[in-house]
């Protein structure tokens, strides 16, 4: 181990130290917005805009069975995730569940701005989309997580289960 600096090298080398800190401090703030700034706007870009409230009202069934349209497509969607017959990627799912997500929310956002409304009777259909929007919540980690974490699995057991010849 070397001996501990003289005050007098203390003293020689303090630009320096300032210098480094100055530089690492730099670093680790243009580091650390550089990612604030992606993540903030990878967020935006996944999540479109809501319309503001509709004039035209729609009814109430009518609310509802879009609702219910909206409800099956979402969970034929989850279910299909591991289906053999997509021949794709088990991996991907999230790419292609993100894809759909923007799509889905742009008409489940349009419809639930048609759907909404300030009287007592609409309390029901806002509570009905605000669980639509919930259940596509956490239907997006769903897919995330089965890609990540079931995707390799599922993919290799396909693969060799394919190539297998007796």
């Amino acid at each position: 181990m070397s001996a501990p600096l003289s005050p007098e090298e203390k003293r020689r080398y303090r630009p320096y130290r300032g210098l480094a800190w100055g530089l690492y401090i730099f670093f680790a703030v243009a580091f650390s917005l550089a990612i604030t700034i992606n993540v903030v706007r990878s967020t935006l870009a996944m999540t479109p805009e809501k319309p503001p409230a509709s004039n035209a009202l729609m009814e109430a069934d009518a609310c509802v069975a879009v609702a219910r349209a909206l409800w099956a497509e979402l969970d034929h969607r989850r279910n299909s995730l591991s289906d053999p017959n997509d021949g794709g990627s088990v991996r991907r799912v999230d790419v292609d569940w993100t894809a759909f997500r923007l799509e889905w929310l742009t008409r489940h956002n349009a419809a639930a701005s048609r759907c909404g409304g300030d009287g007592a009777d609409r309390v029901p259909l806002k509570r009905i989309y605000k669980e639509l929007d919930t259940v596509m919540d956490l239907y997006t980690t769903n897919a995330v997580q089965f890609a990540g974490e079931v995707g390799p699995t599922l993919d290799a057991l396909r693969a060799d289960l394919n190539a297998y010849k007796p």
